[in-house]
């Protein structure tokens, strides 16, 4: 499961920017293949800002993009959930949901301060249907696209740190 992380790593990339380094934790016991099953990523990056990333292929949970996104009709859909939460020292975000959570003010800025909540406005779209829109918009030369080569091959070393970090149980510095 951990090479087929790349649209979360370019996710990840799009919202906090470059990785810097990678650790990785995994296991294989539950279906007991050469393959793993479960993960847990830990994330650096340029930034400073720490991230964690807990993936599953045999746990049963409504937190899967399929299953918050609502994307693909095949999977059941839990609009009010979540998979992922960027938190900062003012708030946090749940994704694809559009919660947000944030302190009023500054002065409100402390553990014993309840949150505003608010909800950022999702225009749910056939994400096949925009690439396809998109791919056409390209050929004509009319957009530039939204993730270049370059951004691919980002994500691609991204996954391959990952790779090697659960392989040798230790930190992997991100080649770009």
């Amino acid at each position: 499961i951990l090479l087929n992380m790349i649209h979360e790593i370019s996710n990840l990339r799009a919202l906090l920017g470059e990785i810097e380094s990678v650790q990785v934790i995994s296991s294989t016991s539950v279906r007991q293949t050469e393959v793993e099953d479960t993960a847990v990523i830990n994330l650096r990056f340029d930034s400073g800002a720490l991230g964690s990333f807990v993936l599953s292929d045999c746990t049963a949970s409504s937190k899967s993009w399929e299953m918050t996104s609502g994307e693909n009709p095949v999977y059941p859909f839990f609009p009010d959930e979540y998979c992922y939460v960027v938190s900062g020292t003012k708030g946090m975000m749940e994704i694809p949901s559009m919660v947000i959570k944030s302190y009023g003010s500054e002065q409100d800025a402390s553990w014993m301060s309840s949150f505003d909540e608010t909800r950022a406005s999702l225009n749910r779209e056939d994400p096949l249907q925009n690439q396809i829109l998109e791919f056409v918009e390209l050929m004509k030369g009319t957009v530039k696209p939204t993730v270049t080569i370059d951004d691919g091959y980002r994500n691609l070393a991204v996954v391959e740190a990952i790779k090697q970090a659960a392989e040798n149980g230790s930190l992997v510095k991100v080649e770009y």
